[in-house]
């Protein structure tokens, strides 16, 4: 085999590597992005009003949050925040805050989180709904 197609051969070969771990250490940043893992309740979860109505909201992430500069808040669909602004911390990575049972009746509730983890410093926020039923 000539030299000139082995060294292409290589040199194809160093590219693919190359481009693999380019690739590979773009996904691992976003990965480490703070990211909710798990829902308490929920998203788009119909929750009956006989049943139990939940006490709180818990959010799992997937780095530790800042609790100083995090926040959660639910609001109804009159715009009216239903949270007693209350966030804690329950674990490494889970923060809660607690309903004001009073103000929840039927309709649609939205919960908005910004968080700024400990790890990585990159701020993220969302949101996600869910609803009580008759």
């Amino acid at each position: 085999m000539p030299f000139w197609i082995k060294m292409s051969f290589t040199l194809f070969i160093l590219f693919i590597l190359l481009s693999s771990l380019s690739i590979g250490l773009l996904c691992m940043r976003v990965i480490v992005h703070p990211f909710p893992s798990s829902y308490k309740p929920h998203p788009n979860e119909m929750i009956n009003l006989t049943s139990i109505i939940p006490h709180k909201v818990v959010i799992k992430f997937t780095e530790r949050p800042e609790l100083k500069t995090s926040n959660f808040k639910v609001i109804d669909s009159d715009n009216v925040r239903v949270d007693n602004n209350d966030l804690k911390l329950i674990s490494d990575k889970t923060l809660s805050v607690s309903l004001d049972e009073s103000k929840l009746k039927t309709g649609i509730y939205t919960v908005y989180w910004l968080i700024l983890p400990k790890d990585d410093g990159f701020l993220t926020k969302g949101s996600y709904i869910f609803s009580i039923m008759k």
